[in-house]
């Protein structure tokens, strides 16, 4: 998506009342900019959040992002080798220990 749709995108997203940390991940997804530290400055230029992000808040989102498309990958994997009858299918998700 080029810069100027992703601005639009995250800026609907933001209006509809999306926090600022969940806007920096999107907008660094749907523009592709590597730099997280120039999307979240973007964002904050562009007034789309009120406050610049901290360094430790660009981290967080960084390594939640790295480990959600870590765990999406095994998920895939875990799904073909059930479809291709290398193992066994099992029930539940571990998205749901959490939620006692």
């Amino acid at each position: 998506m080029a810069l100027t749709d992703a601005l639009v995108m995250t800026s609907k997203h933001a209006s509809a009342g999306a926090p600022p940390l969940v806007l920096l991940d999107y907008f660094v997804r749907a523009s592709g900019l590597a730099c997280w530290e120039a999307a979240g400055a973007i964002l904050h230029q562009r007034q789309i959040i009120q406050a610049a992000f901290s360094a430790d808040e660009i981290q967080a989102v960084r390594h939640v992002r790295r480990f959600l498309e870590g765990f999406n990958r095994c998920r895939v994997a875990y799904a073909m080798a059930v479809a291709a009858q290398e193992i066994p299918a099992m029930s539940g998700d571990v998205r749901r220990l959490g939620a006692r």
